[in-house]
């Protein structure tokens, strides 16, 4: 028990590590979906400084990023080996108590289910809800990827939207300067804002979104697995299956086996031999 509790303390000190990745993680998404936000309310249509200060926060961002993939290398580095081999352990107590479970049921013993039954049930948590975080950042990634690309579609909207309405009022003013060409004094040039000039922020917002959708954002177990939905699926399914070819063999092996009720025809079958 000494060394079990041991073990869990090195185990939830990873666990740690990745919930603080995760919170760093989130808070860029965060981040990213006030911008979007903004974008989507239109409040960012401002000239070349909402783009210098846009781009800016890009790069911050991919900073954050970046360095958070260097402390996930020496997260998987350091804690892969031990996560795999807790998975492994957890799993194969969890099966051995369901399989005493199983017999326990087949020799009818009261106090037994309850107790097998419990510590299936422990360590199969063990094995999956204790490795959550794991599989969260693996999906707050995912998140950041769609709301990159929301981002950039509603900047280049809004940027063409804005090319448009400067497309128009040149048209406009060019269809009202035909008809007095000759007479007509030189008139000012109607302002066209900067209907391009988010041009950095795309570029920047595109590397960020090539860089993220290159470097997985994921927690290893050796180099054998990642921990995703599909591993807390499998893990489970694995489970059951082993436990159900367990209690068809136990049932075949029972079925073959004449069973003998009470002493009395013991005793009567060793005075007939």
């Amino acid at each position: 028990m000494y060394f079990f509790i041991l073990s869990q303390q090195v185990i939830v000190c990873g666990i740690v590590y990745v919930l603080c990745l995760l919170t760093v993680l989130q808070s860029v998404t965060r981040n990213l979906q006030g911008e979007l936000a903004n974008w989507l309310k239109g409040t960012n249509v401002e000239p070349r400084s909402r783009d210098d200060d846009l781009s800016r926060r890009v790069k911050h961002w991919m900073c954050v990023y970046m360095d958070g993939q260097t402390c996930l290398h020496q997260l998987n580095g350091f804690f892969g080996w031990i996560f795999l081999a807790a998975v492994g352990l957890d799993f194969a107590m969890a099966l051995g108590s369901g399989a005493d479970l199983l017999i326990s049921k087949s020799a009818s013993r009261a106090a037994a289910p309850a107790r097998d039954a419990w510590t299936a049930c422990l360590f199969l948590t063990y094995t999956t809800v204790l490795y959550l975080p794991c599989v969260l950042l693996l999906e707050e990634r995912s998140k950041l990827i769609i709301l990159l690309r929301h981002l950039l579609w509603g900047i280049k909207r809004r940027t063409i939207t804005l090319a448009e309405v400067a497309a128009e009022h040149e048209n406009a003013r060019i269809l009202s300067v035909l008809p007095t060409f000759c007479h007509a004094k030189k008139e000012p040039e109607i302002s066209q804002g900067h209907p391009l000039n988010h041009c950095t922020a795309v570029a920047e917002l595109q590397n960020f979104s090539l860089l993220v959708q290159q470097n997985d954002f994921s927690v290893e177990a050796g180099g054998l697995f990642v921990f995703s939905r599909s591993y807390l699926v499998t893990i489970v399914t694995t489970l059951a299956t082993l436990l159900l070819i367990a209690q068809e063999v136990l049932d075949r092996s029972e079925s073959g086996i004449p069973r003998i009720t009470n002493s009395e025809g013991s005793s009567n079958l060793m005075t007939s031999t």
